[in-house]
């Protein structure tokens, strides 16, 4: 089988007179192995920790992550995500209520919070 995943990416302005739009045409992905994790993480701490993958996902294998900043305390606080190879590299940041689609070459991902504990919604497809 071919194109398992599909996904769009759609973005409006509107700020007074400035406005603009984008949105793409479906986009498909293939998926080689049949794979995927859905979870809540609550991060807190000075210090990243690994999302858990249900042992379903050995790092390597590239995906799609949807993660969503699920804080809804009306605080500044922030979520990160990266990687860690004894450093913690973020690659993303969220505030509350945002969310992001990512395409990962690696599975292995980190979550570290500014400040708090933060929930963090992620559904992971391997690819």
């Amino acid at each position: 089988m071919s194109n398992e995943i599909t996904y769009q990416f759609q973005i409006q302005l509107s700020n007074g007179s400035l406005a603009d739009s984008y949105a793409s045409n479906a986009l498909y992905s293939d998926q080689t192995k049949a794979a995927m994790v859905r979870n809540v993480l609550v991060v807190s701490g000075a210090v990243s920790v690994a999302l858990d993958l249900g042992g379903i996902l050995p790092a390597g294998i590239p995906g799609w992550g949807v993660f969503v900043n699920n804080d809804n305390t009306g605080s500044s606080a922030y979520l990160q995500l990266g990687t860690n190879d004894g450093t913690f590299h973020p690659f993303l940041r969220l505030y509350a209520g945002q969310q992001q689609l990512v395409h990962l070459d690696n599975i292995a991902v980190n979550a570290l919070a500014s400040s708090g504990s933060i929930p963090l919604f992620y559904i992971i497809y391997a690819e």
